[in-house]
């Protein structure tokens, strides 16, 4: 799927506090010491049942599903710099199907430079792979960011690249679940500018340009394709302890596409990451993100992309965690009527076996909705597995 082989997610290295979180409870003896490094594998494996293999509209066919996940994290233990790095994958078999796989791999990496004890560097690159129905598509980002502290201001810097390929040919497909995208590189840069208003909380603003380039400037409908991007967002960053924690941010997006027959792709931005420790058996996680996303859908430059989400995880006992979440996504493709929405619930249970070994049973729900006649579909999904982790 081209939309999430675009969202290569870089995930930074752990801090010294998140280190010591990790080896306590019942992570105290997870992974494999070499060196000055902490090694964390696991594998989950998982079968089930869906009522839509394909996702589609119509007549939906049914079938198993078998889900291998693998994973490796590698994290340093240094008094000074910080070097992470993330790999996992997901190989998916529908019905039996194991020539024609769904898949996903991903690799990380991170490290943070401490050049002075109030300046800092970090480099970060990644790649992922996403197959699906024969098609493979790739994606490599990189990106650095300097930042400097002078007693309750700080600044920070960055610049980033991305390079998106896309195996086969999308024309005449709306749904960004399968985007309608040509091959395309973006370069972007930003400053954000925070400020300490106590030792919990600080307020920022940042401003971002990029611009876009496709391998083919002119698609097959005639359009010239590129755009330039601006956004200037404000916003809080919290911490009470290990109650409250995350962040929260305002502000506005454009993407200014080259032809000037397509419409501007803009939109108010509203970003959320907060988690919120409820009680002692309970936490509540909410993510809220928006993005301007590319399409070569004729008649439209791209489209405005926003999704919300709530997680819950409550232990029922020591070893038994129920967990649910319910996910929303809205997509609308500037200067067309086109709007797909797509609605995601679920709920599971998790059984610690021991340290080493989880159970689960999970449920999903999935409906997707478009303003484009006859693509609805909706999708449901019962899961049972087990997740091995050294």
């Amino acid at each position: 799927m081209a939309a999430a082989a675009a969202a290569s997610i870089l995930s930074p290295p752990l801090t010294a506090s998140a280190q010591e979180t990790l080896q306590q409870g019942e992570g105290a003896s997870l992974g494999l010491r070499g060196g000055s490094f902490l090694f964390l594998p696991s594998i989950k494996v998982s079968g089930g049942y869906t009522d839509n293999i394909a996702r589609a509209a119509g007549s939906p066919q049914a079938g198993s599903v078998v889900e291998i996940e693998p994973a490796l994290s590698i994290r340093s233990n240094w008094s000074r710099h910080a070097l992470g790095i993330d790999l996992n994958g997901r190989h998916t078999a529908l019905d039996g199907n194991f020539d024609q796989l769904e898949g996903f791999v991903g690799a990380d990496i991170s490290g943070r430079l401490d050049i002075y004890a109030k300046t800092s560097l970090t480099l970060r690159a990644g790649y992922a792979l996403e197959e699906d129905g024969g098609s493979i598509d790739h994606s490599v980002s990189a990106g650095a960011d300097l930042s400097h502290r002078f007693n309750r201001l700080a600044v920070s810097l960055r610049g980033g690249f991305e390079r998106f390929n896309f195996d086969e040919d999308r024309a005449g497909v709306s749904s960004t679940v399968d985007t309608n995208v040509s091959d395309y590189s973006e370069y972007n840069g930003g400053l954000r500018v925070g400020y300490d208003v106590s030792s919990l909380t600080s307020l920022f603003a940042e401003a971002d340009v990029n611009r876009r380039d496709h391998r083919q400037p002119v698609d097959v409908n005639g359009f010239l394709r590129g755009s330039e991007g601006y956004a200037a967002v404000v916003g809080l960053r919290m911490s009470n302890g290990s109650k409250l924690s995350g962040e929260l941010s305002a502000g506005y997006r454009i993407q200014n596409p080259d032809d000037p027959t397509l419409a501007d792709v803009e939109g108010v931005s509203i970003d959320a990451g907060l988690d919120w420790q409820a009680s002692a058996l309970t936490r509540i996680s909410l993510d809220a993100r928006t993005r301007l996303g590319e399409t070569t859908l004729a008649g439209s430059a791209g489209y405005v992309s926003r999704s919300a989400g709530l997680e819950i995880e409550h232990r029922m006992g020591r070893n038994l965690v129920l967990n649910a979440g319910l996910n929303y996504t809205r997509n609308e493709f500037a200067g067309t009527g086109l709007v797909e929405q797509t609605y995601d619930a679920g709920i599971g249970l998790d059984y610690l076996l021991n340290r080493h070994t989880t159970l689960s049973a999970d449920a999903q729900h999935l409906r997707f909705v478009s303003t484009d006649p006859g693509e609805d579909y909706t999708a449901n999904t019962v899961m049972l597995g087990v997740k091995l982790r050294q």
